[in-house]
Parts: C-alpha cells; sequence; structure tokens
C-alpha cells in the first residue's frame, strides 16, 4: 500500500503576544480507508486541521510519541494557552456577517460547519441497533490508554468527571468512567494543545480522543477558568458540534464571524469571548456551562434519541443558595453560588416548581425567569452578583420562583404564574402590560398581579418584600398599589337571614338533589370550604347553585350526624381574591314516596290488573278508587284512545258506546285493553291495566209470532198482557197473545220486581229499560233458585214464578251459589235459569248454564256449552246442544226425551288423532233413566251406536258410544246395556259445532 499523504498543515507563523486567547490546535479527524486495509498494513485517519492518529488492521492504536518528527505530527498548532498571551481576539467591524436566529447559530453547530469544512456532521448513536450503538451509555478513559498511558492528572481528572455530569444532568446520557482502552472518550494530555479527534463509521460517531496539554492554562485544575471551559468544548467536538464559524485553530471576529451574535454568550463553541464582540451585552466570564445555542443544538442531535434537554432536573428545583442539587448530581450547579460571580451559567430544568436563589449577593442584580426564544437573535440573559448577562435559561425552561438579595434588584417573570422575593433593598417588578392590564389584589401581606390580557403573557405573579412595579415604562409605588386594591369581602345572602350573615339555614324534601342557590353583593366565584358534610354536596361555582351529590333518602340518613342534618360551609371569592363563608344547615323532610293503590272493577286493592264486562250500546264501564286522593288519567293501552275518564272521580267512560256487532278494539274481538294510572299529591303514581269485554245485548223487546222455541205466546194460552211502562210483549200466534211487559220501578230504587202472568210470557234484556236506564248494572232482584238465596244483580239470574213461561239467559254473565247438596260452590260463566211448575220452554242459548225446569212437561234447550239440565218431573225433553251436560230426570214414571249432540267428528278433528273423545272427556252424564225415557244422539247413525260398560275409561257406569267415541255416560238406575240401547235412537244430521273443553269433573 502507498505511503499515505500528508493531510496536516503547520501554522506558518507564531500567534501574536496580544492575542488574549490562541486560537484552537487541531480538532477533529475522520477515519477513513479501514474497510481496504490488509493485514498488517495502516491507515490514517485525516485532520481537517493537524493530528493523526493510526490503526493497523487488528484495530490497534499505534501511538506516535510526543514530539514525533513525522510529517503527521510535527509541530501541530494547539489551542492558544491564555498563560502565553492575555490580548483579545480582534475586534472591528464585521465583514459579511450576519445576525442569525439561537436556531440558526444551533444549526451551523451540528451542521453547516461540518458542510463548510467538506466533511461529514456526526453524533453517537445512543440506541440499542445499528452502528456502533451505545445503548444509551458513553465510557470516557482518563486513567491511561493507548493515546497515553499515564492518563490526566487527579485535579484534570475531576475537572472531566464533573464536566460530563453537566451534560448527564441535562440531557439524560449515562456517562460512565472507565479503565477500558476502547472506550467512548479517551482523554490524554502528554500532546501539545487542546483538541478532539473523532473516528466515525459514516456519519456516526465510534470514540473520540480529546487531548488537553498538561501546561494548558498554567496547568490550572480549577473551576471557574479557562481549563474547565475548554474541556466543556472539546466534550462538545466529540458530540458532534463544529464551531460558532468556520474557523478551526485560529480565528479574528473581525474577519472571520459568520454571524454578527457569535460569542461566548450565546455558545461555548465560539472562538469570541463577551468582550471581543462588542455588539453584545454582558460581562467577561469564563463558561461553566455549555450555552443556550449548544443545548439547543445537542437537543437537535440527541432528543430525537430519547437523550434531551426536557430530562434536565425534573424535581422541584432550587439554583443558587439553598440549592437542592447535590455534589453527586453535579458540583458545578451545587456551587454555582460560588462560581457565578466569575463565570456564566445556562440553567436547564424539564419540570417540577423551579427556583433561583440568589438571596446571598449584595450587588444591584437582574433576575429574569424568560426562557431564552429559539427563533430570537439574543439570550435573555441576567446580571448576577455584579456580572452583566452571566446566567441565561434555556428555551422550554420555566422557572417558577425568584429571590433577590439585598441591593435593590429587578426582576423579570415569563408566562408562568411567578412568585418574586425582593429580600432587602429596594426591589422592582417589571411586567410587560399597562396597570390597566392587571387585577391588582392580596394574598397575605402580598401584591398579587393578575393579567387579564388574552392569554394572560405574564401569568399571575405573586410580589413579597418589592417596593415598585414597572408597569411598561409606568412606575407605580407599592403604597399606591395597595391603594388600588379591594378588601372588602363579598356580602353573602343565603335562604335564610340577612346578607352577610355567617350562618343560614333550608330545608328540602328527600329525593331531590337541588338545595339552594346562594348570591352576594358582586361578582364571585363558590366554593365548599369546610363542614362535616360538604363532600356530600356540589356547588356551581359561577351561579351558586348548591345540591346533593346524590338525592338524599329520609329513611337511609348520610350526614355525619345520621339525623337528616347536613352541615357544609360555603365560600364567596371575590375578584380581588377577598373571601367570605357562610355555614350553612340542610334539614332533610320526609315525603311521601308511597305509589297509592288503586281499587279497580275486580280483584284487591293494589293489584295490576282486573276485568269488567258491559253490555254493548253503553257508554260508563266502571269507577275505580284508591286509598288516597288521587287524580286519574288514562296512561297506555292499545285502545286508551276509546275511552275517557274523570280526573277526579275516577269515573271510566266509553267516549261512545261500543256496538257488540262492530268492536273498535284492536283485536276486533270486544276486548278493549287501556291502562289507568292514579296520581296522588305527591306525584306517586300507580297502574292498573284494564280488560274490558263487551257483552252482546238482544236488540228487540219481543217476537211477533208465538212459537214454542222462540219465546211467543202459546196457541193454548190466553192473551198477552198489556204492555207495561218499558213496552208490551209481542202478540201470540193463533190467538195467542204476547208477552206481558214488564213492570217497572222508580229508577231512584235501583231495583226491579218482574210479575209474570202464566201466560207465555219472554223476559229478555230489552225489557230491563223498564227500570228507567239502559244501563241494567246496579239493578238487583229477590231470586230463590236452585237451593239458595240471595240478592244479586239483576243481570246475572232470571227465574219464572208462574207457569207457561219461556226464559231466555242471553248475556248473563258470573253466577256463584249453591247448588244442590251433591255439588260444590262453583264460579260459572253462564246462566241460572229456573222454570215454574208449568209447563216451561227453558232456553240457555251458549256459554255455561245452570237450568231447573221443575215440574211440568218441559222443553230444556240448554244452547251449546257446559250445561247442568234438571227437567224435574213430567214429560220432559232435555236438549244439551253441544259440550260435556249434566242431564238429571226424575223416577216419575213420565217418558223424558234426551238429546245429545255427538261430538266426535270435530272432536277428533280438533285434536288431530282417532279417539280422543273415548276417555269420556266429553262425554254427557245422565241420571234417573227409566225404561220408558228416550236419548237422542245426533250427528251419527243408528248403527254407530254402541252401548258398553264404561269402566275401561276410568269411569263408573255403562258408555253410550257414537262411532267409537263415548258421548254419554249412564251413571243411575238399574237399566242394563240392552235396555239402553233400545233407547237409543239415531239422526243422520251432521254436527256443526263441538264444544272443546275438556273437563269431567263439575267440581
Amino acid at each position: 500500500m502507498a505511503a499515505p499523504a500528508v493531510l496536516v498543515e503547520e501554522l506558518a507563523d507564531p500567534l501574536p503576544q496580544d492575542q488574549e486567547l490562541a486560537a484552537e490546535a487541531p480538532e477533529t479527524t475522520e477515519t477513513t480507508g479501514l474497510d481496504a486495509v490488509s493485514a498488517g498494513e495502516t491507515t490514517l485517519t485525516e485532520s481537517v486541521d493537524d493530528l493523526v492518529s493510526v490503526r493497523t488492521a487488528g484495530e490497534k492504536l499505534v501511538l506516535h510519541a510526543a514530539g514525533c518528527a513525522c510529517s503527521a505530527c510535527r509541530s501541530a498548532p494547539a489551542e492558544s494557552d491564555p498563560a502565553l498571551s492575555n490580548a483579545g481576539g480582534s475586534g472591528g467591524s464585521v465583514a459579511a456577517a450576519s445576525l442569525g436566529t439561537l436556531d440558526q447559530l444551533a444549526d451551523f453547530l451540528e451542521t453547516q460547519f461540518w458542510t463548510d469544512s467538506n466533511t461529514t456532521n456526526r453524533n453517537f448513536n445512543l440506541s440499542e441497533t445499528g452502528t456502533h450503538a451505545k445503548s444509551g451509555e458513553l465510557t470516557y478513559n482518563t486513567s491511561g490508554n493507548l493515546f497515553d498511558a499515564n492518563g490526566l492528572t487527579t485535579g484534570r481528572a475531576n475537572l472531566v468527571d464533573e464536566a460530563f455530569k453537566v451534560f448527564e444532568a441535562t440531557l439524560g446520557i449515562d456517562f460512565q468512567k472507565s479503565s477500558a482502552l476502547d472506550a467512548d472518550f479517551d482523554f490524554s494530555d502528554n500532546r501539545s494543545g487542546a483538541f478532539a479527534d473523532t473516528s466515525l463509521s459514516a456519519s456516526t460517531v465510534d470514540y473520540s480522543w480529546i487531548n488537553v496539554a498538561s501546561s494548558w492554562n498554567s496547568g490550572s485544575e480549577t473551576f471557574g477558568d479557562y481549563t474547565f471551559q475548554t474541556i466543556l468544548h472539546e466534550i462538545g467536538h466529540g458530540l458532534g458540534l463544529g464551531h460558532q464559524g468556520l474557523y478551526n485553530g485560529t480565528g479574528s471576529y473581525a474577519t472571520d464571524a459568520d454571524f454578527t451574535n457569535d460569542s461566548w454568550k450565546a455558545s461555548m463553541m465560539s472562538y469570541f469571548d463577551q468582550t471581543t464582540n462588542t455588539t453584545v451585552d454582558a460581562s467577561f466570564a469564563y463558561l461553566s456551562t455549555p450555552m443556550v445555542v449548544d443545548w439547543i443544538a445537542l437537543d437537535d442531535l440527541y432528543g430525537p434519541q430519547g437523550y434531551g434537554i426536557n430530562r434536565a432536573f425534573l424535581d422541584d428545583t432550587t439554583y443558587g443558595f439553598n440549592t437542592t442539587i447535590s455534589a453527586g448530581t453535579s458540583a458545578v450547579f451545587n456551587e454555582l453560588k460560588d462560581w457565578i460571580p466569575t463565570t456564566a451559567f445556562t440553567v436547564v430544568d424539564g419540570g417540577g416548581d423551579d427556583t433561583l436563589d440568589f438571596s446571598g449577593f449584595s450587588a444591584t442584580q437582574l433576575i429574569d425567569l424568560r426562557p431564552s426564544d429559539a427563533s430570537a437573535t439574543d439570550v435573555y440573559a441576567s446580571n448576577i452578583a455584579g456580572k452583566e448577562g452571566n446566567l441565561t435559561i434555556a428555551p422550554g425552561t420555566l422557572i417558577e420562583t425568584a429571590i433577590g438579595g439585598s441591593g435593590a434588584d429587578s426582576f423579570r417573570g415569563n408566562t408562568a404564574d411567578n412568585s418574586f422575593d425582593g429580600g432587602a433593598g429596594t426591589d422592582t417588578v417589571v411586567v410587560s402590560g399597562a396597570l390597566t392590564d392587571y387585577l391588582l389584589t392580596l394574598s397575605g401581606s402580598s401584591l398579587v398581579l393578575q393579567d387579564l390580557r388574552s392569554g394572560s403573557p405574564d401569568g399571575t405573579d405573586t410580589l413579597t418584600n418589592i417596593e415598585f412595579v414597572d408597569f411598561d415604562g409606568d412606575t407605580r409605588g407599592l403604597a399606591a398599589l395597595l391603594n388600588l386594591v379591594d378588601t372588602t369581602a363579598p356580602l353573602i345572602s343565603g335562604p335564610s337571614g340577612s346578607a352577610g350573615d355567617g350562618s343560614s339555614t333550608v330545608s328540602v324534601n328527600e329525593n331531590t338533589t337541588s338545595v339552594t342557590t346562594f348570591t352576594a353583593d358582586e361578582s364571585v366565584s363558590w366554593s365548599l370550604s369546610a363542614g362535616a358534610d360538604a363532600s356530600l354536596f356540589s356547588i356551581n361555582s359561577s351561579s351558586g347553585a348548591l345540591a346533593f351529590a346524590s338525592a338524599p333518602d329520609y329513611e337511609a340518613p348520610q350526614d355525619a350526624g345520621a339525623d337528616n342534618s347536613y352541615e357544609l360551609t360555603v365560600r364567596a371569592t371575590d375578584t380581588s381574591g377577598n373571601t367570605a363563608d357562610q355555614t350553612l344547615s340542610v334539614r332533610v323532610l320526609d315525603v311521601d314516596d308511597t305509589a297509592p293503590l288503586i281499587s279497580g272493577p275486580s280483584g284487591s286493592a293494589g293489584d295490576g290488573s282486573s276485568t269488567v264486562s258491559v253490555n254493548e250500546n253503553t257508554t260508563s264501564v266502571t269507577t275505580f278508587t284508591a286509598d288516597e286522593s288521587v287524580s286519574w288519567s288514562l296512561s297506555a293501552g292499545a285502545d286508551a284512545s276509546l275511552f275517557s275518564i274523570n280526573s277526579s272521580s275516577g269515573a271510566l267512560a266509553f267516549a261512545s258506546a261500543p256496538d257488540y256487532e262492530a268492536p273498535q278494539d284492536a283485536g276486533a274481538d270486544n276486548s278493549y285493553e287501556l291502562t289507568v294510572r292514579a296520581t296522588d299529591t305527591s306525584g306517586n303514581t300507580a297502574d292498573q291495566t284494564l280488560s274490558v269485554r263487551v257483552l252482546d245485548v238482544s236488540e228487540s223487546t219481543g217476537t211477533s209470532s208465538g212459537s214454542s222455541s222462540s219465546g211467543g205466546g202459546s196457541s193454548s194460552s190466553s192473551g198477552g198482557s198489556s204492555g207495561g211502562s218499558s213496552g208490551g210483549g209481542g202478540g201470540g200466534g193463533g190467538g195467542g197473545g204476547g208477552g206481558g211487559g214488564a213492570t217497572s220501578s222508580s229508577p231512584s230504587t235501583r231495583s226491579i220486581e218482574v210479575s209474570l202472568d202464566g201466560s207465555a210470557d219472554t223476559i229478555a234484556n230489552a225489557l230491563l229499560s223498564g227500570a228507567g236506564s239502559q244501563d241494567p248494572s246496579g239493578l238487583t232482584m229477590v231470586v230463590n233458585a236452585i237451593g239458595w238465596t240471595g240478592t244479586v244483580p239483576v243481570n246475572r239470574v232470571v227465574r219464572a214464578t208462574t207457569g207457561g213461561t219461556t226464559l231466555m239467559a242471553k248475556q248473563l254473565n258470573y253466577v256463584s251459589g249453591q247448588l244442590p247438596a251433591d255439588q260444590t260452590d262453583i264460579l260459572v260463566e253462564g246462566s241460572v235459569l229456573a222454570g215454574s211448575g208449568q209447563q216451561d220452554l227453558v232456553r240457555g242459548l251458549a256459554g255455561w248454564d245452570l237450568i231447573a225446569a221443575n215440574d211440568g212437561d218441559d222443553q230444556v234447550r240448554a244452547g251449546n256449552g257446559r250445561d247442568i239440565i234438571d227437567g224435574g218431573s213430567g214429560r220432559d225433553q232435555l236438549w244439551g246442544d253441544f259440550g260435556r251436560n249434566y242431564y238429571r230426570g226424575n223416577l216419575d214414571g213420565a217418558a223424558d226425551l234426551l238429546v245429545i249432540k255427538s261430538d266426535q267428528h270435530l272432536v277428533n278433528w280438533w285434536y288431530g288423532k282417532d279417539g280422543n273423545n273415548s276417555t269420556g272427556a266429553k262425554a254427557d252424564v245422565i241420571e234417573d233413566l227409566e225404561s220408558i225415557d228416550q236419548i237422542r244422539i245426533l250427528g251419527v247413525t243408528t248403527e254407530q251406536i254402541t252401548v258398553a260398560d264404561a269402566s275401561a275409561h276410568g269411569l263408573n257406569g255403562l258408555g253410550i258410544f257414537a262411532d267409537g267415541a263415548l258421548e254419554a255416560l249412564y251413571t243411575g238406575g238399574s237399566l242394563n246395556a240392552s235396555q239402553l240401547l233400545q233407547q237409543v235412537t239415531g239422526d243422520a244430521s251432521d254436527a256443526v259445532m263441538a264444544n272443546t273443553q275438556g273437563f269431567y269433573d263439575w267440581a
């Protein structure tokens, strides 16, 4: 491999003796050609300015002895030692320099310097992957390494330790001291000058070698001078920072500055101190920390990797006197009060409630808490301990509190709520707005300035031991300002008493949250300040409306005394911060929270539903009652719109009379559904669902011609009686008169007595109008029917008292009563009909009927449904029609005819299988048969009828079977099967209906 070319230059002339700080020596080198090195060959690192180091292909560094005469090492210039000269760099006018923002200055350090130097910008890779990954940790060696076997002196090594503590405390990078030969930073002092040599792969730093000659700055090993600043500067190079201008080794502000604001005031990477650059206002001071622009640049390089200035001093931190920073964290910041009188600091803080405490200084100070603005061209600087511009604050850092010393100090706040304590001396706070932009209040003995402008740029500041306030050039004394402060507390008006009273009371009902609303004599904000039960309440800070957090329950009090008396204190705070308190006692009252009990037309009080049946063509339905005073309404139901209810009386009525033949209910089945609501005086409600059944009624007063089955007069009977006040009966056929009219009683008696004259009379519902009303509800009739006596509603029971009478049970409803001794009390849908001792025609129509024809030759047509038919003595015809019927005759020697309709065909179709009726579930029961009696089963032919013992079906008696299905059961007398079969005659007519009830036991 050919010998490498010489890449270094020598300085042509020695530095002039009047230069305060000499130019910087060889600075940065870039490793090149490592990948092309073969075994035993060497590579040369390219230096921007001067010095090189040599590695073998095995990665061992070959050291050249101090004073080596090789072309790479000879006569290398170094940073000038301030001990050699004391004159500053050349001042004067700046050629082609511009005023840069702090961001632009930082960008030059991290990028532009390297670009303009025809080399590569650089930084460490602090991640866990990639080229030269460091995983957030950088090591440094000061004890002896491949560049300097002896390393640094103890004093110099301590300065390196403290320099790295500053970087670690601010950026969060873990800098670890190491004796390893492959550390990330190697320090030496065996070369002349001060320089940093960086080894790169592309733009990623592998390691940096930093040399600060042992004789540098006369061998100084202390804080607060140029040695410590030099170490900070060279570490800055190692981390990736260039110079503030395109100079390297030497430079003149007049000829080499790229920025007119290039100075130590903003950056440690500048060659020009605060006085060399005459455009900045700052005293000469060495640097104890990197400055604002340096931190901006380092944050740009390492913030994206998670190691930025937002990690600095996150706790509540005090800087200066009474510091909270330990020497272990940073001796530099721990001793800030000792070094700031002669050096410059930049404070970087990532969070917490922080304080600058310069209370120990007597010099006049300016403490400016404003963080520097990266878009501005100058930093915000404080004047501390007699120096000018020696404390700056990094962008993004908010310091909340400043404490002055015994001099005449001035304070400037930031956007946070600041606290200023002037201490002794005559002190001034400077704000950015006019006096009228602030609300002045007191907090104890401190004056509070609240910025009322949009965004509150000055925040709310508290001033203690401050004698003057400068309102943007308008300076006011404290005494004058205090005269402007409102110190009068507001007067509170509570629910009782007078304005300004210290206490008040209020009573509220349980189950509500609202309590009361407080007022005051001025604009205030409301809060709860005390009280055993305050946590159970909330108050609107603007309106003063007080409320329970959750509604109280009288039966389960939550107050501290568990006695429904709640105690709390309400506070009013006016715009000046004056406060007034009022103690409030809230008494919770018991209220009726029990819903009323509704009594409807059926069931018990409080039932959720009830039923009622009413005749068609009437509007009145029923009247509801409750156990307390209520108002009535209709709350729901498919048919509610067809009704109205009296809100006071509870009387329910159809809006228009229903017509059975034209039902208007939702189901079109004459069953109307609605919900009635009762609301008591406390607002409690109860609902009851009502089902209203509309019944069909006879809509004629008599028939026009006589007929034994229609209720007309008998041809052998005398003429009908004269019509009553409600209308006469129908005319009799064959000379027979019509039925007599019903005799009506006074409507006020609400009762009716019906007299029958024994000639084929007819009673139907239409004749009940003789009571003076089309609505028979409430009418009663004295009844003596089948073993029980009582007074019941007339539309329940009809009984004939004379012979020759036809009774019709149409539309008669529920009946309860005592059946003959061998039966039990029952509830039957149907009728109880009783004939006389004469020749009667009793017609039950559909429904469950109890029919007693009594003596005489009677014809009973029970109609469809399950019926009990007692023909009594005489020659009777008992027609059961469809349904499981109970027939009873008398063993009186008269021939009776029992007519039974066969249910088998429709029953078998209905249930879907043959022989279902064979169980006896539909069989009619027959008692007291004689051989003279006849049984007729309709719907089948004679050859389909058989008689056999029914015990196989679990029944006791002889069964009459029609086409294999049990139709009738004979349970009395001594007829045998043959005799019983002889009584049965057939009929070819087909059944048209069937009762599908599946009962047998009448009980």
